[in-house]
C-alpha cells in the first residue's frame, strides 16, 4: 500500500505538469465522500470538494448529453444541487454572451447576465470584467478558481467574497461555462475557549473544520512566493486566531521530500524534516515520520480527511491514539499539507448530581453531556479510514460507545436496517424497530420516526423529541449523519426526557445536597425542552412559561428558579418573580445589567461571562461559584450557580445557544428538626420564611460551627460544592462582650433591689417608731416596692436572645416578652414610687392649709389617700396595657447590623411619648406640691426630701436621654447607659426617702423638732394641734392615733 501511495502521489505530481491536464490547485484525486450537510456559505474543505466536483460532473454531463433541453431542465429542477448540503448549485452560462441558460437557484436568472444577475440581486459591485474572468477560468490551462464578490443563499442581503470553481463544456458545436461558488467566509467555530483538543468532542469536529478552511482559503490566494511564504509566518507567528484559536493550531509541511516543516506552533520544529519531526515525539521503535507521512498524504490526496494514528500526549508513556484533518494544495507545481488535530479520546463518563451513577431514564445535564460524548466519539470513529466490518462491530461491543446506566448508540442505515448497536447487540442486521424498542422509544410508529431520523440526519443533525413506549416518557433522541462506504447513515443516541425527583422542602438559601440535586434536575429540564422544541414559537413559550414564577412548570419550591440567558449574555427569561418586578422580559437586555439595577449586585465582574462559558462548556455543564452583596444585605455571601447551554438550530439553519441556569447560596445547612429536642445543644429549631424547612439555628451569641458528617454514606464525593454536615454552636467571643455589660447592668439591679429590701424591711421593723409613723408607713412601704419594680427594668433590658433562636424579626419569645416587661417594670415602679410621694405631699398640703385656717382637713385619709394614688396608677396602667395589646415591642436585629438588636415596634414612639408627658405632669405637679410644704421643718419636714428626690429623678431623666438617643445605634452602650439611668433615679430616690429618717431614729430629731412638743385638742373634737419651738402643726383624728405624716 505504502509503494502504490508514492506512486500515486508521484503521478498527480506529474498529471499537474502534464500538458492537456487542468492544473490542480488542491489535492484532491476526487474519490471521497464529502462531510455530510456541508454548507456553501463558508470555506472548508467539503465545500470546496463539493462546488468542484458538482460544476466537473455537470460539465461531463453536458459533454455527453444527446438532450440538451432536458438536461438543463433537470438543473432548473435542482435535479443537479448537491443533496448533502446547502447552497451548492450549478450556473450553465452560453459562452459568448455570457447569459444564463440554466441553474439550480432560481429560474428568474434564466437569460439574465452575470452582470444582470447581480443587479438582480441588488449586489452594488463592478463586475464588468467579470465575465471575461469566467472565459479564462473555463480554460483548461488554468486550474478552474476565481475569486469574486457576490451573494451567498444564505445571507442574501450583501454581497461576500467568493470562490467560484468554472469549466467548460461543448454541446452540438456550441461551448457552455458551467459554474458554482462558496462564500468565502470562515465557519464558525464552537466554543473555541473552553473546547479542549485533548479529547473528541462536537465542537473538536467543527473547530478543525473551520481552522483547516482558513488555511486553504489562504492557500487558495497565493499566486507569489512572498504570499506563500506570509502564510507560512502567520501559521507559526499568528497575528490574528485564523490559524491559532485557543488550543487549536494548525501544522504545514511539503508533501514531496525533503517534506520539510513550514509551519507549526512550535517554532523549533519549522524547517525539520517530518520524519525528524515525528521521531521526536514518538519513539521511533513504534512508528516513524515515513509511516505517518503516508497515512497523512494518503487523507490529503482524497480531497482531505482524517488520518488517525498513536501519539504521545503530554508526559504520557503510553501513546493514544489522536486524529488530524490533513488537507493539501499546490503552489508552483510544489504539494503542501497543512492539518490540525485532536486526542481521539471519548470524555469521561459525568456523574449525576452528588456524584452518583447518571442514568439515561431522567433529563439530568450528566444526561445529555453523556449522549454528547458518546455521540461525537462514535463520529470521530467513523469519520477515520475505517473498513465497515471494522468500524460497526467496533461500536456495537467496544464500551468505548457505551456507558452505564442505559447511554449506547446505534447506526442505522438509511434503508432501515440496524448496522451498529452498542445496547442491544442483538439489533444488529434487524430493521429499526428493535433499535427503538431498546431504548423504550414507541415502535409502534417506526415508519414515521426513521423517516423525521432521516430528514433531520440531512438537515445537518440536532435534537428531536421521539414518542415513549407505553408507559415510558418521550425520547430525546440525539442525530448526526454518516456518509460512509458509498452509504447514508444515521447515528442516534438519547435519554428518556423525563423530568429529574426534586425535594420541595429543600431551599436555595442553603448549600445542602438537596439544593445541588434541584438545580441540576431544574436546569436539565430547561435544557432538554429548548433543544426538543422545533419552531422559535415554542422556544419563546418554553421562556413565557419560566416568567411565570412559583407557577411555572420550571419550578421548584419554595425558591430555586431557572435563569436563561441568550448566547450575548441577555436575560431572556428569568422566574423569580418578586425579585424581578416590573423589569420588562419581553426586551432581552444584558444580565449583569440587570443584577445591578434589579438586584444590587455589584460584585460580578466582568469574569463573570467567562467563569459562566467555562462552566457551561464543560461535559454536562458545571457549577462555578460568585461573590454576591445586595440591597437587601450588606453582607456579602457565595452563590453556587449550575448551568449548561442549551444548543438549537432557528429556522436559518444556524446555531443559537441558550446559556440556562439555576443558583444556591453557599451557606451550610443546618439539620432538620420540629422540636428544640431535636437540635444540639445552644441550637433551636427555629422555622424560615416561604415555606423553608424548619432547621436548627444556633442562638445569637454562638457561631455556628459544621464538620462533616462521620456517618457513612453522609457525605458525598470531593467534586459536589455540597456535603451533608453535623452541627455545633460555638460561644461567638466578639459577640460575648456584651456579656459583661449585662453582668454590670445586673449588679446595678441587684444593687438597687437588695437596698430597696432592706428599707422596707427597716420600715417594717420601725413602724412604730414616731419618725417612721410621722411619715405613714404604708406610704414608705408603697415608694420601696416602687423602687424595687422600677430597678426590675434594668433585668429586663438585659434580656435579649442569647437564650432561645436568633431574634431577627421578632422570632424570640423570651426576648420579645423581655421588651414588653420593660414599661411594665419602669413604669408602674415610677407610678407606684412618685405617686406614692405625690399623695404624701398632697396631704401635708391639704393639712397645713386646713390648719392655718383652723378647719378640719378633708380627703386626708388613709383609705382617700389609697383611692387617689390608685387613680393616678391607673393612668399608668391604661397606657402601658393598650401599648401591650394594640402593638407589643419585639425584640428584632437589622439584617444590616445585627450586632445592635433593639426593642421596636411600629407606634412604640407614640405610647413613649405619652408616658414621657404623663410623668413630666406628675413630676411638675410633685414640683408644685414641694414648693407650697417647702416652710415644713425638723421632723416633719419630709417634702424636702421629697422635693429633692422628685427634682433629682427629673435631672437624671433629661441628662440620660439625649444620652441614650445618641447611643441608639449602639445596643451595648445604650444598655449601659440606661442601666446606669435607672440606678441612679431609684437609688438617689431610695437614698432621700429613707437614710434621713433612719439618721433620725438613731441620732434623734433635731432640736428644731422634739424641744417643747405638746398638743391640745381644738374644739370640735375634729384636730389636735401640736405645737414645737417654731411650728404648729396639726394632727388628723382620723388618723388611727399616728403622727400626722407630713
Amino acid at each position: 500500500m505504502k509503494a502504490a501511495l508514492l506512486a500515486v502521489t508521484a503521478l498527480v505530481t506529474l498529471l499537474g505538469r502534464a500538458e492537456g491536464v487542468r492544473p490542480e490547485r488542491l489535492i484532491d484525486d476526487k474519490t471521497s465522500s464529502a462531510f455530510p450537510a456541508c454548507s456553501a456559505g463558508y470555506s472548508t474543505q467539503c465545500s470546496f470538494n463539493n462546488v468542484r466536483r458538482l460544476v466537473d460532473a455537470v460539465a461531463s454531463d453536458l459533454d455527453a448529453t444527446t438532450d440538451l433541453s432536458a438536461l438543463l431542465q433537470s438543473i432548473n429542477n435542482k435535479e443537479k444541487n448537491v443533496n448533502d448540503g446547502f447552497g451548492f448549485s450549478p450556473y450553465v452560462f452560453e459562452t459568448t454572451g455570457m447569459t444564463c441558460v440554466a441553474n439550480g437557484r432560481s429560474t428568474h436568472f434564466n437569460g439574465l447576465t452575470m452582470a444582470e444577475i447581480a443587479s438582480n440581486l441588488t449586489v452594488v459591485t463592478m463586475q464588468e470584467e467579470l465575465s471575461d474572468e469566467i472565459r479564462a477560468a473555463a480554460e483548461e490551462t488554468s486550474d478552474g478558481w476565481i475569486k469574486f464578490s457576490f451573494t451567498s443563499e444564505d445571507l442574501p442581503d450583501e454581497p461576500v467574497s467568493s470562490f467560484g470553481y468554472v469549466n467548460k463544456a461543448t454541446v452540438d458545436g456550441d461551448d457552455y461555462i458551467v459554474m458554482s461558488a462558496i462564500a468565502r467566509r470562515t465557519l464558525p467555530r464552537m466554543d473555541v475557549d473552553t473546547c479542549p483538543n485533548s479529547v473528541n468532542r462536537r465542537c473538536s469536529i467543527q473547530n478543525v473544520r473551520s481552522i483547516i478552511g482558513s488555511v486553504l482559503t489562504r492557500g487558495m490566494d497565493v499566486t507569489t512566493d512572498a504570499d506563500l511564504r506570509e502564510l507560512w509566518t502567520e501559521i507559526s507567528y499568528p497575528i490574528d486566531d485564523s490559524f491559532r484559536d485557543g488550543p487549536w493550531y494548525v501544522f504545514s509541511y511539503e508533501l514531496n521530500m525533503p517534506q520539510r516543516m513550514t509551519g507549526h506552533k512550535k517554532l523549533q520544529y519549522v524547517g525539520m524534516d517530518h520524519f525528524n519531526v515525528t521521531n521526536s515525539v514518538v519513539p521511533v521503535t513504534f512508528m516513524n515520520g515515513t509511516e505517518l507521512h503516508y497515512i497523512f498524504a494518503d487523507a490529503a490526496l482524497q480531497g482531505g480527511g482524517w488520518a488517525t494514528y498513536l501519539w504521545q500526549i503530554g508526559n504520557q508513556v503510553e501513546l493514544r491514539p489522536k486524529v488530524s484533518f490533513i488537507t493539501g494544495f499546490t503552489h508552483n507545481g510544489i504539494q503542501y499539507l497543512a492539518g490540525a488535530g485532536f486526542n481521539h479520546i471519548r470524555d469521561p463518563q459525568t456523574d449525576a448530581s452528588l456524584c452518583t451513577a447518571c442514568l439515561a431514564s431522567t433529563a439530568e445535564p450528566c444526561a445529555i453531556g453523556n449522549v454528547l460524548s458518546l455521540s461525537a466519539h462514535a463520529e470521530v470513529e467513523l469519520l477515520t479510514d475505517i473498513p465497515s466490518d471494522v468500524a460497526f462491530p467496533k461500536l456495537t461491543t467496544d464500551d468505548e460507545f457505551r456507558m452505564p446506566g442505559g447511554f449506547g448508540v446505534t447506526v442505522v442505515d438509511y434503508n432501515g436496517t440496524v448496522v451498529a448497536d452498542s445496547l442491544d447487540e442483538s439489533a444488529v442486521g434487524t430493521g429499526v424497530e428493535n433499535a427503538l424498542i431498546a431504548r423504550d422509544i414507541d415502535d409502534a410508529q417506526t415508519t414515521a420516526i426513521h423517516d423525521s431520523l432521516v430528514a433531520l440526519a440531512n438537515q445537518g443533525g440536532g435534537w428531536l423529541e421521539l414518542a415513549g413506549a407505553t408507559g415510558q416518557p418521550s425520547f430525546a433522541a440525539f442525530v448526526n449523519k454518516i456518509s460512509k462506504y458509498g452509504r447514508e447513515y444515521y447515528l442516534m443516541n438519547g435519554y428518556q426526557a423525563a423530568a429529574m425527583s426534586t425535594e420541595a422542602s429543600c431551599s436555595a438559601q442553603y448549600s445542602a445536597p438537596c439544593a445541588e440535586t434541584n438545580v441540576r434536575a431544574l436546569v436539565g429540564q430547561v435544557v432538554t425542552q429548548l433543544q426538543l422544541a422545533d419552531t422559535e414559537t415554542e422556544v419563546q413559550a418554553i421562556l413565557d412559561d419560566i416568567n411565570l414564577g412559583d407557577a411555572s412548570a420550571y419550578f421548584v419550591g419554595p425558591d430555586f428558579y431557572a435563569i436563561v440567558l441568550n448566547e450575548d449574555f441577555q436575560l431572556v427569561a428569568f422566574g423569580d418573580v418578586q425579585t424581578r418586578g416590573d423589569w420588562d422580559m419581553s426586551v432581552p437586555d444584558d444580565y449583569l445589567l440587570f443584577v445591578q439595577q434589579i438586584q444590587a449586585v455589584s460584585t460580578l465582574g466582568n469574569e463573570f461571562t467567562q467563569d459562566l462559558r467555562n462552566a457551561a462548556f464543560r461535559v454536562g455543564g458545571g457549577n462555578f461559584t460568585v461573590t454576591w452583596n445586595s440591597a437587601e444585605s450588606s453582607a456579602f455571601e457565595e452563590r453556587t450557580i449550575y448551568v449548561q447551554p442549551a444548543k438549537r438550530k432557528n429556522a436559518e439553519g444556524q446555531e443559537l445557544t441558550y446559556f440556562v441556569m439555576s443558583m444556591y447560596t453557599m451557606a451550610a445547612a443546618s439539620p432538620l428538626c420540629n422540636t428544640d429536642d431535636e437540635c444540639p445543644e445552644n441550637a433551636y429549631c427555629v422555622e424560615g420564611d416561604l415555606g423553608y424547612d424548619t432547621r436548627c439555628t444556633c442562638g445569637f451569641y454562638y457561631s455556628h460551627v459544621y464538620n462533616a458528617s462521620t456517618e457513612e454514606g453522609d457525605n458525598t464525593c470531593a467534586v459536589t460544592p455540597t456535603q451533608t454536615v453535623m452541627l455545633s454552636c460555638v460561644e461567638d467571643s466578639e459577640k460575648a462582650i456584651s456579656n459583661d455589660i449585662k453582668a454590670i447592668a445586673k449588679a446595678l439591679g441587684s444593687i438597687n433591689v437588695i437596698y430597696a429590701a432592706c428599707c422596707m424591711i427597716w420600715t417594717l421593723v420601725m413602724h412604730k417608731h414616731a419618725i417612721v409613723r410621722a411619715s405613714q408607713p404604708q406610704l414608705l412601704a408603697l415608694v420601696a416596692l416602687g423602687i424595687t419594680v422600677s430597678s426590675g427594668t434594668i433585668f429586663a433590658m438585659s434580656i435579649d436572645d442569647s437564650v432561645g433562636p436568633p431574634a431577627a424579626d421578632g422570632a424570640n419569645t423570651r426576648a420579645n416578652t423581655a421588651c414588653m416587661a420593660q414599661p411594665w417594670f419602669y413604669g408602674l415602679g415610677f407610678a407606684i414610687t412618685y405617686c406614692s410621694m405625690i399623695v404624701k405631699l398632697r396631704r401635708v398640703a391639704k393639712v397645713f392649709k386646713s390648719a392655718a385656717a383652723l378647719k378640719k382637713a378633708k380627703g386626708v385619709s388613709l383609705k382617700e389617700t389609697l383611692a387617689f394614688l390608685a387613680g393616678l396608677l391607673l393612668v399608668e396602667v391604661l397606657i402601658i396595657l393598650v401599648w401591650t395589646v394594640v402593638d407589643p415591642l419585639n425584640f428584632e436585629r437589622p439584617e444590616d447590623d445585627p450586632l445592635n438588636g433593639a426593642c421596636k415596634s411600629p407606634t412604640a414612639s407614640n405610647y413613649v411619648v405619652a408616658l414621657a408627658v404623663y410623668h413630666l405632669g406628675l413630676l411638675f405637679y410633685g414640683a408644685k406640691l414641694s414648693y407650697r410644704c417647702r416652710k415644713v421643718n425638723g421632723v416633719f419636714a419630709e417634702a424636702k426630701f421629697l422635693s429633692l428626690a422628685m427634682i433629682g429623678n427629673l435631672q437624671v431623666l433629661l441628662l440620660a436621654l439625649p444620652v441614650i438617643l445618641l447611643t441608639a445605634d449602639d445596643s451595648i452602650t445604650s444598655l449601659f447607659i440606661r442601666s446606669i439611668a435607672v440606678f441612679l433615679n431609684d437609688f438617689s430616690t431610695t437614698s432621700l426617702i429613707f437614710l434621713p429618717k433612719m439618721y433620725f431614729c438613731v441620732f434623734g430629731a433635731p432640736e428644731s423638732s422634739t424641744i417643747g412638743i405638746r398638743t391640745k385638742r381644738t374644739g370640735g373634737g375634729g384636730t389636735t394641734v401640736v405645737s414645737t419651738h417654731n411650728d404648729t402643726v396639726p394632727q388628723s383624728s382620723v388618723l388611727q392615733g399616728s403622727v400626722v405624716p407630713t
